[in-house]
């Protein structure tokens, strides 16, 4: 299962061009493969949509609106801004990506920058203050917040 859920996070990858870089039909085969595996799909094309362009806010949000339809959006922005925040160590630039996207799926890309955020700093407290400084609302500060969670050291 590890394994396959590895594979899953980069199938995009190889279907892309598969497809002639077809980003809908690549959202339709996401929405199709096996139901354990449709969130690491669609977390496989936001990682792809957020290289693919450059790590372009804008472009990246026109993309995953792609994958609306099939519920896929959420998985899409949350991967794509971990992307950004992961290669620029800075969560500016996925910032901007989550200010752009639906305001239904915001949650998700905060969560996504929160998870690499999680892994910059050593405490809570300053987990939690890296959130307030790029937001102020306080649904979203806890989505970043629950998004690095994860990745503090255990005390």
């Amino acid at each position: 299962m590890q394994l396959k859920k590895r594979c899953y996070q980069i199938v995009t990858s190889r279907i892309l061009p598969l497809v002639g870089d077809d980003w809908e039909r690549t959202a339709e085969i996401c929405a199709g493969v096996e139901s354990d595996f449709v969130v690491w799909c669609f977390r496989s094309f936001g990682r792809d949509a957020s290289t693919r362009t450059g790590r372009d806010p804008e472009q990246v949000a026109e993309l995953c609106v792609i994958t609306r339809e099939y519920g896929g959006e959420g998985e899409c922005v949350g991967a794509a801004a971990y992307d950004m925040t992961a290669n620029f160590t800075s969560a500016e630039r996925a910032r901007d990506l989550c200010e752009t996207v639906h305001s239904g799926v915001r949650e998700d890309c905060y969560y996504g920058l929160g998870t690499v955020l999680g892994r910059f700093r050593m405490t809570a407290e300053a987990r939690v203050a890296d959130c307030e400084a790029l937001v102020t609302k306080p649904e979203i500060v806890a989505a970043c917040v629950r998004g690095g969670r994860e990745n503090l050291p255990r005390t």
